[in-house]
């Protein structure tokens, strides 16, 4: 299943829906609200992972977050990096989301990091303090030049 946040430029403020301030709601507006729901989301998740029984197997990978088209890369004020989406071979400018997730299927812990970061040097904190038998993730969290990630 493919979720995504479409975050949409509004010219006007409906009546039912009456922006804080009175004004027109442009993107960077909009953006930021949605950042805070991604916030939200980040500190719920962690809540109820701390809830849950340890599980002996995990699975992590790592999804693209674009927050600009990259033609506006050097002129956006919004956060991110340039970042590398290997299975297309592209560039994008944003985040990336990585995510843990236990044999039943529950989120376990989630960063949001900038896109240029590697997978492996994320790997390392998302792996701090777990005590687990089987953790699997794809071939970007394997490494032969960064032999000092700690964790292979």
């Amino acid at each position: 299943m493919r979720t995504s946040i479409r975050i949409v430029k509004m010219n006007k403020c409906s009546s039912s829906h009456k922006c804080p301030h009175g004004q027109v709601r442009t993107f960077v507006r909009t953006n930021k609200y949605a950042s805070q729901l991604l916030g939200q989301v980040v500190l719920a998740v962690k809540a109820l992972a701390g809830l849950l029984n340890p599980p002996s197997r995990l699975r992590m990978d790592s999804k693209k977050l674009p927050t600009a088209a990259l033609a506006r890369a050097k002129r956006v004020r919004l956060p991110g990096r340039i970042g590398r989406d290997h299975a297309n071979r592209t560039y994008f400018y944003g985040l990336r989301l990585h995510a843990q997730v236990d044999d039943r299927g529950y989120l376990r812990r989630v960063l949001l990091r900038p896109a240029q970061e590697h997978d492996v040097v994320v790997a390392v904190r998302l792996l701090r303090g777990l005590k687990y038998v089987v953790v699997t993730g794809d071939k970007g969290y394997l490494s032969r030049k960064r032999p000092g990630a700690g964790w292979i």
